[in-house]
């Protein structure tokens, strides 16, 4: 090797140094997501050139070498009138309707723009997910675009919801429930709409409430039943299978709807409509009084059995599991990997568990997650940092099937699992292929 090619040989070295310092070091700035807020970015760009656009989290600063803490940015790129999205095939992890980081060192999209203007949005893929974060867009010419701060849109499109939908928004504090009551019609037929932040993509709004719990009630206080379209014991939860939660003929003139947060540390926004032929009705009054508890009423159900999630091993890539059902029982899956084992209080080394459930026909179930991502274009679930059902669905068949894999390609580790049916019952299940 003769000593020009050397010394080429080293200056490329050095310069790659140089810049993979000056990347490291310089070329992202840092922002802070609040609580029930995001980011709003715009960019002047060349429609000619391709950019890359980079995004640091708490999930893949390990791989930069940085320290972020927004857990799991959900990133969203628009077009000049800050509504339409670029699609989703430019992410290299699509989630939602943008993208998340994935564990490497890579860019988070990569694209040639539409215009000369575009929007980036960043937020926490909770409404009350807070952090910092690390953003740099970059053109093929490796040369850093400046950014202009906007206007969050967070307030504008809710408020743009509420409108469209009819909704009051109320909200819960001080461990409280809010008991509407209404004057209806006996014998008539109404339709109840509840919001939190677990159906906020149904209707595009942005409430904050994590998770409620809610029943509707006689002029005696006696409960309805067989209304709800998710049962959660003796009343209903918010659904992303419909646009309502609960529908029924009204059995006296007077009824009561008793709305909390399912869990009694929660606090948070959310929306109600009671419609009744087409028009909504305003509550004559509402008051805020002491919740039933539902944490408290499943610890007492459970209080015999204890749950553990058994621990399955992934071998090579990606597992089927298939489980028996009953047809209109509702079935309730755990999922646990290393980002979730704390909550359950073992070790799982199994990363990004991705997963999606079939029925009998191999027909996708969809809306059931209770963390949905689109990943490769396909609709399925992550796990959760809470001890809830990482999905929920009635059956309305005798078979499905349960497919694991990584988002991130890890080829092999363990992993937790449980599904119990609304009869509080472990249900078995057959390992198919591994």
């Amino acid at each position: 090797m003769n000593k020009k090619l050397l010394l080429l040989i080293f200056v490329f070295i050095f310069i790659f140094l140089v810049f993979f310092i000056s990347f490291q070091s310089n070329i992202f700035d840092t922002f802070t997501v609040e609580p029930e807020k995001d980011i709003f970015l715009e960019f002047e760009v060349d429609p000619s050139l391709q950019y890359n656009l980079f995004v640091i989290d708490s999930y893949n600063s390990p791989a930069f070498g940085a320290k972020y803490t927004l857990e799991y940015a959900l990133v969203s790129l628009y077009k000049k009138d800050k509504k339409t999205p670029y699609p989703t095939d430019i992410y290299k992890s699509p989630f939602k309707e943008g993208g998340i980081t994935t564990s490497e060192k890579e860019f988070l999209a990569s694209f040639k723009p539409l215009e000369s203007i575009i929007y980036i949005r960043v937020r926490g893929t909770s409404i009350n997910s807070a952090g910092t974060f690390g953003l740099a867009l970059l053109s093929s010419k490796n040369k850093k675009v400046s950014y202009k701060i906007s206007k969050s849109i967070f307030d504008e499109l809710h408020k743009d919801a509420l409108k469209k939908y009819n909704l009051d928004q109320y909200k819960i504090t001080d461990s409280k429930a809010i008991k509407f009551t209404y004057l209806v019609e006996k014998g008539k037929e109404y339709t109840l709409i509840l919001v939190d932040s677990y159906n906020n993509n149904v209707f595009g709004t942005y409430f904050t409430l994590d998770g409620l719990w809610f029943h509707v009630m006689d002029e005696n206080n006696n409960f309805y039943e067989n209304i709800y379209v998710s049962d959660a014991e003796d009343g209903g939860i918010t659904s992303l299978n419909s646009d309502y939660c609960a529908k029924f003929i009204a059995k006296s003139n007077i009824i009561s709807i008793l709305v909390e947060p399912i869990s009694l540390i929660y606090e948070g926004t959310f929306g109600i409509k009671l419609e009744g032929e087409g028009k909504g009705l305003k509550p004559k009054e509402y008051d805020f009084v002491n919740p039933i508890g539902y944490e408290s009423k499943i610890e007492s159900l459970f209080s015999e059995q204890v749950i553990e999630l058994d621990t399955i091993e992934i071998k090579s890539g990606s597992i089927v599991i298939k489980f028996n059902t009953q047809v209109l029982k509702t079935y309730y899956i755990y999922l646990a990997d290393s980002y979730n084992d704390e909550v359950y209080q073992k070790e799982f080394s199994f990363k990004d568990l991705f997963f999606q459930i079939f029925d009998e026909k191999n027909n996708l179930l969809e809306k059931i997650y209770t963390s949905d991502i689109t990943y490769e274009d396909q609709i399925g679930g992550m796990t959760i940092l809470s001890n809830q059902p990482t999905a929920t669905f009635e059956a309305t068949g005798n078979i499905y099937y349960l497919k694991v894999k990584s988002f991130s390609k890890s080829p092999s580790g363990t992993f937790g699992l449980l599904i119990l049916d609304s009869d509080k019952n472990i249900v078995s299940y057959q390992i198919l292929t591994n």
